[in-house]
């Protein structure tokens, strides 16, 4: 939901595992100086955990103890503009949704306000910790070429006429 020039961003994310092993996903993408993730939660069935903000080393450390022991755990870890989402414990046939929101300041260009949706990082952009990422448990290796859906949903409050319209796509 975009109010003038804020937003409050709410993004979905649905990991399937069609593998035959356990295995650990995990998701890059970055928001500007601007934005801030304000909320973390993941679902399994009908089961919500949502997160809570603990210092990097000690959430890291947790996320790792719980992924080991086999159970399911989510990580949500930033590293400058870059965030980095990992889903510990994707059963065969199991789908996990993580859901997070996060809250932008809209900038203006030419008179226009700017938006621009993350998705991932391109790999020419990517850091060299994110290239031949190796999942837990298995021989999956990362995947530029992953097919999946994409879905754009957007309320806009101004009291100004606005027009939408990408620049991309």
């Amino acid at each position: 939901e975009m109010i003038e020039n804020i937003g409050s961003v709410v993004v979905t994310q649905t990991y399937e595992n069609n593998y035959k092993t356990r295995i650990e996903a995990s998701y890059v993408f970055s928001l500007d100086s601007f934005s801030t993730v304000t909320d973390f939660n993941m679902k399994i069935g009908e089961r919500k955990l949502v997160a809570s903000i603990k210092e990097k080393s000690e959430a890291t450390k947790e996320y790792k103890e719980a992924v080991k022991e086999g159970k399911k755990s989510s990580l949500l870890e930033k590293n400058g503009d870059d965030y980095k989402v990992f889903v510990g414990n994707v059963e065969p046939g199991e789908t996990i949704v993580v859901e997070f929101t996060y809250l932008t300041q809209l900038l203006t260009q030419f008179g226009d306000f700017k938006y621009v949706l993350p998705s991932n990082i391109a790999p020419k952009y990517a850091p060299s910790s994110y290239t031949n990422v190796q999942y837990y448990n298995s021989n999956i290796k990362y995947s530029t070429t992953v097919e999946y859906k994409y879905n754009f949903d957007m309320i806009w409050r101004s009291k100004n006429k606005m027009e939408i319209k990408s620049l991309t796509n």
